[in-house]
């Protein structure tokens, strides 16, 4: 039932559907902690990697796990055409050159930097990825991958104006 619920619906605001999403989410992943089938837990966990209704924090584990188990890390919160297996980039995530350098599990037997010093993993900064996405969505620079990004972002943090507005400009673009 909860899936017929619209994305414009104002009850995807509501705590009580927020509260049942992530009760979803903790399910999977208890799921594929359970099962050996590695097929199965990448279906698991990129289910959860692509619910935008499921908050930023479960969706990044699921990413984070998949890069572990050795999948690709894409999905709405990659850009297309970032390399498999390696950390998201682009707005969001910490730039080359801050001290914050990402890591592939395929390619690197040891998290550590050229320097020696351990790495740290580029993590989604949702309010980076907004500030990012809303120069080009309302700029008019913007796919309608951006825009149904952007709408996650700020439903996810109760911005009903933001994501009315991305609503109505995903409808224009399409038509």
């Amino acid at each position: 039932m909860i899936q017929r619920v619209p994305e414009s619906s104002p009850v995807r605001d509501d705590d009580g559907y927020k509260a049942i999403e992530n009760k979803w989410a903790d399910t999977i992943f208890k799921r594929v902690d359970e099962t050996k089938d590695s097929e199965a837990k990448r279906k698991m966990l990129t289910e959860v990697r692509d619910d935008v209704a499921v908050d930023a924090a479960s969706r990044q584990k699921a990413a984070d796990t998949l890069v572990e188990l050795g999948f690709p890390a894409t999905g709405p919160d990659t850009p297309p055409g970032s390399p498999t297996g390696h950390r998201p980039v682009g707005p969001g995530t910490a730039p080359v050159g801050t001290g914050t350098a990402a890591t592939s599990p395929s390619t690197t037997s040891s998290k550590t930097d050229t320097k020696g010093k351990p790495a740290t993993e580029a993590k989604y900064d949702e309010n980076s990825a907004r500030r990012g996405l809303e120069a080009r969505v309302f700029g008019g620079n913007a796919s309608e991958s951006d825009i149904r990004q952007l709408r996650a972002i700020c439903s996810s943090q109760g911005d009903r104006v933001c994501r009315d507005r991305c609503t109505a400009m995903l409808k224009a673009k399409q038509q």
